[in-house]
């Protein structure tokens, strides 16, 4: 959602008298509080946050100066101003005009109840960029270790979007296709986690690697805000059963759901622990993730990147050197000469096997080896290794 043009990483400046916005009783509660801090406390040449306490997080920013253009008052552009950050300087374009912040008066900044604290933001960086950053380097990584991998994509506002039809492929040293996809992404209002993961186990059926050799499978859900479509907000009745539907698409588990939370912490723990507990493993478990800063979102994607590198199955081509005194023979005693080809079970072959899987016979100085092709080796959590076949 646009809330993802928030800033990525804030720090508190102070505090205001918290309040609640709608109590027009006395004008805006927190409004004579915190337009004093910033005539005492705050730097004009600066932008400071406020975030919304309840579930929406809202997320915005005070700026100083700037015609306001939606008000009766006549106003010149010396005054502090108030606009949801998600349109605040954003690549879109898509912008709203500041609301001028009086000494009193029903005026709010995000129509509920605010925190009490000022916060400037700790670099010029969104929660996107963080995320596409991190996401490229993930990618790049998936790529260099299994060729044969393939990312795929959806974003998911009050609507979900396959970015592509089809997960993309290694770009062979060629455009990131998945890097460009997520560069232009844009960013609509709403939330509806259940979608984005009914449009995952879809990209996942849809991908037409269904019947091959697939080592693993994994899907990364990463939101920062709470649902919020109607009728689809509960994380047991609705939400919940879309993850397992997901998860087992191919068989009970067989697609590992990780689940990335930006700035959960702000939107409720109902919401939290919602998103806990559709990972793999649920609450307990090691499938979940939270950052609540830019360089937590970083630091997140690259723990789940390695764990999906040290538990997958990666294919590679295996090399067996033979003590030289021994040699080469079938089971009928016909001696193996370097280049031909063998089964899985020593047995000389013609052809390759259509699973790709045999054994080239090598020799060098009169040492004897098989070079194994297209073979999965298993990567355990405590990172050794073992390769499958033996025989």
């Amino acid at each position: 959602s646009r809330s993802m043009y928030f800033p990525a990483t804030l720090h508190a400046e102070g505090t205001f008298t918290q309040g609640t916005a709608n109590d027009r009783s006395s004008g805006w509660a927190v409004d004579s509080s915190l337009y004093n801090w910033l005539q005492n406390n705050a730097d004009k040449s600066k932008i400071y946050y406020i975030v919304g306490a309840d579930s929406s997080a809202t997320v915005t920013a005070i700026y100083y100066g700037g015609k306001e253009v939606n008000s009766a008052d006549s106003v010149s552009d010396s005054n502090w101003r108030y606009v949801d950050s998600a349109y605040l300087k954003v690549p879109d374009g898509v912008t709203k005009a500041g609301t001028l912040i009086k000494s009193s008066g029903s005026n709010d900044p995000s129509g509920h109840l605010l925190t009490g604290t000022i916060y400037t933001a700790e670099d010029s960086l969104r929660r996107m960029d963080y995320l596409k950053l991190a996401a490229k380097a993930a990618s790049s990584v998936l790529y260099g270790v299994d060729p044969s991998s393939q990312v795929g994509l959806v974003t998911f506002a009050q609507d979900a979007y396959p970015e592509n039809t089809a997960f993309y492929p290694n770009p062979n040293g060629g455009d990131n296709a998945f890097y460009n996809a997520l560069t232009n992404v844009t960013l609509k209002g709403g939330t509806d986690q259940a979608d984005g993961l009914i449009e995952g186990k879809n990209l996942f059926k849809d991908s037409g690697r269904t019947t091959q050799p697939i080592p693993k499978r994994v899907a990364i859900l990463i939101t920062d805000g709470a649902p919020n479509q109607s009728g689809r907000t509960d994380w047991d009745t609705v939400i919940g059963p879309a993850a397992s539907d997901l998860k087992n698409l191919y068989g009970t588990d067989s697609i590992e759901l990780y689940t990335l939370g930006l700035s959960m912490d702000m939107v409720g723990e109902t919401n939290r622990l919602g998103l806990q507990s559709i990972a793999t493993g649920g609450v307990s478990g090691d499938h979940w993730f939270e950052a609540s800063k830019g360089s937590e979102i970083v630091a997140a994607l690259e723990k789940i990147i390695e764990s999906i590198i040290n538990e997958a199955s990666l294919k590679g081509n295996i090399t067996d050197t033979i003590d030289p005194a021994f040699y080469l023979i079938t089971k009928d005693g016909t001696p193996l000469a370097a280049g031909d080809m063998i089964d899985l079970n020593g047995e000389k072959i013609t052809k390759k096997p259509s699973d790709g899987k045999y054994g080239v016979i090598t020799e060098s100085g009169g040492v004897f080896g098989v070079n194994w092709k297209d073979q999965l080796v298993g990567y355990s959590e405590n990172g050794s290794s073992e390769w499958e076949g033996k025989f």
